[in-house]
């Protein structure tokens, strides 16, 4: 006789270790393959503040600036008090991939900063609007929060560039004729910041807006929340090696 051999079915005990078993895995897989996913936030953010400094640049060694000594002083190319305003956020316009430009009226933001859009531009200095740099920086967050988020956190205005990758530009209209320096470790340099905000997720987070300043002579300083975006990689390999 031909004996059959009967295979036995899982036990309850060998389906449970093997849940288990499955269980243990997702918890430890689950938090890394999170973990390891790009912030999208902060890799638009990386993307604006490597857009800026490359069109910052473009724009002091090439064009009319570049005429004028890499100065971004606009006295000398325009008429007009309006067109010397708009002259610096027209020519960034022209670097950017742009999608959408109004670079005609900073009014946008007049009703939330007190009237006058000066209040939009910041001086480094013991005489100026802000003593030291750190607080400079902080100011730049600041005031771009205000300016397009108002203190409820709601979205308030709008910016005048939209680039082509979605990226809004709050660009303040200014001529750069400021003439007020500061010296430091006998280094004098200007001390008028013109204020730029950039928001990265299409006006919808307060948190997600950051500032930062153009100097006439093309130096860019970035924001506090910008800078700990921009530093983040270099310190965290720092940190390994």
């Amino acid at each position: 006789m031909f004996k059959y051999n009967k295979k036995g079915a899982f036990t309850l005990a060998e389906i449970m270790i093997v849940f288990t078993v499955i269980g243990v895995l997702t918890a430890i897989l689950v938090p890394a393959l999170f973990t390891s996913s790009p912030d999208q936030e902060k890799l638009r953010a990386k993307k604006a503040f490597n857009t800026l400094t490359r069109a910052v640049e473009s724009l002091t060694n090439s064009g009319p600036y570049d005429t004028n000594g890499g100065m971004l002083t606009s006295t000398t190319f325009a008429t007009t008090a309006d067109d010397r305003e708009s002259f610096f956020c027209n020519n960034m316009a022209e670097i950017l991939n742009v999608k959408k430009v109004d670079c005609t009226e900073d009014d946008i933001n007049e009703s939330i900063t007190g009237g006058s859009s000066d209040n939009l531009h910041l001086k480094v200095g013991s005489t100026a609007n802000v003593a030291d740099y750190e607080t400079l920086q902080n100011s730049f967050d600041t005031m771009c929060k205000a300016a397009y988020y108002g203190n409820d956190d709601s979205p308030k205005g709008e910016f005048n560039i939209v680039t082509s990758d979605g990226i809004l530009w709050g660009i303040q209209r200014t001529d750069f004729s400021d003439t007020t320096t500061i010296t430091l470790n006998s280094v004098t340099s200007p001390a008028f910041y013109n204020l730029i905000c950039i928001d990265v997720d299409n006006h919808n987070d307060a948190e997600h807006i950051y500032g930062a300043g153009v100097r006439k002579d093309g130096k860019i300083l970035v924001g506090t929340k910008l800078q700990e975006i921009v530093t983040e990689d270099y310190e965290k390999v720092m940190s390994e090696e």
